[in-house]
Parts: C-alpha cells; structure tokens; sequence
C-alpha cells in the first residue's frame, strides 16, 4: 500500500474486531490498497510488539555483558587472592623452616658442650 495513513489517525476509540462482523466486507478493507483493516491493525501490534521485544533483548544483552565483565572482575580477584596465600604460606614455611634449623643448630651446639 502506497498511502499508508499514521496508525494513530487510523486507531479507532473502540477495538475493531467489536464491529467487524457487524460491518459489510467493503467497510473493513482499506479503498486504496484492500488491505484488511484488522490485519493493518494486527500488523502494527506486531511492529509494536517486536519493538519492545528488541529492547528488551537488548538490555538482556547489556545486562550479559556486565554479567560477564563481573564473572571476569571476580576472576582476577581470586587468581590475586591465591596467588597472596600462596606467597604467604612460602613466607610461613620458610620462617618455620628457619626456626626449626636454628633450634636444630642450638641443640647441637649444646650436644657438643656437653660432650666436650
């Protein structure tokens, strides 16, 4: 159809499928492409439809992406947080390894004044 008339110019105040069997065949099409009045009608319902279910896929895809940056944040965060207990635990092992040689090294410097 080449003359296509807003849809709000077209919206009537009551639902059309009220009157549409109540209305000849010439009445529910349009003059200038015959087009259904009720399909015209469902068509923009659906153009409206698929608008809002775009943006609504949108926003999912915007909240998957920060969803997604978050998940990778907290990734960091526990490779970091490993990596600090890790170096923390070499740092305890090799203060209780010094401690032990050096309890070591004292007893058997007292071993020795006591043989000697």
């Amino acid at each position: 159809c080449d003359y296509i008339l807003p849809m709000h110019a077209l919206s009537p105040k009551h639902k059309l499928f009220v009157f549409f069997p109540q209305m000849e065949r010439s009445e529910t099409v349009c003059r200038y492409c015959g087009v259904s009045y009720l399909i015209f009608h469902e068509f923009h319902q659906l153009h409206k439809q698929l608008a809002q279910l775009q943006a609504e896929l949108e926003e999912l895809r915007e909240v998957g992406q920060k969803e997604k940056e978050r998940r990778k944040a907290l990734e960091v965060d526990k490779e970091e947080r490993e990596r600090a207990l890790q170096l923390q635990m070499k740092r305890e092992t090799r203060s209780k390894t010094q401690l032990s040689l050096e309890w070591l090294f004292k007893v058997l410097t007292a071993d020795r004044e006591l043989s000697c």
